[in-house]
């Protein structure tokens, strides 16, 4: 990750904790980015009765990996049985009952 997209998503933490209505204000966990790991990261937390709020620069989820290989069928993913962009579909579903706030395209 570029020092620059850090001072992005850095600017983008701020302005969530300044302009946080009371409710995203005892947010116990932030998380950067809306790859496959964050979705997980988020679905574990929601596990564990922790609420979260995502920021991305990106509209959409998935990262690089589904942008750029969306059909890929990575050895990353052991057993490989789904694409990158599958698996980010899997996900979202994956944490849609633990409703995080989105925070997408976020400079």
């Amino acid at each position: 990750m570029s020092g620059r997209n850090i001072g992005r998503e850095s600017s983008a933490l701020s302005q969530i904790l300044t302009h946080a209505t009371p409710a995203a204000a005892i947010t116990p966990s932030v998380i950067i980015g809306r790859r496959s790991c964050g979705l997980f990261q988020v679905f574990e937390l929601g596990l564990l009765g922790i609420s979260a709020q995502v920021v991305d620069s990106l509209r959409h989820p998935g990262g690089q990996c589904a942008e750029l290989y969306p059909t890929s069928r990575s050895t990353t993913f052991r057993p490989a049985v789904c694409g990158a962009q599958e698996l980010v579909d899997r996900l979202m579903q994956q944490i849609r009952p633990f409703k995080p706030q989105l925070h997408l395209g976020t400079k």
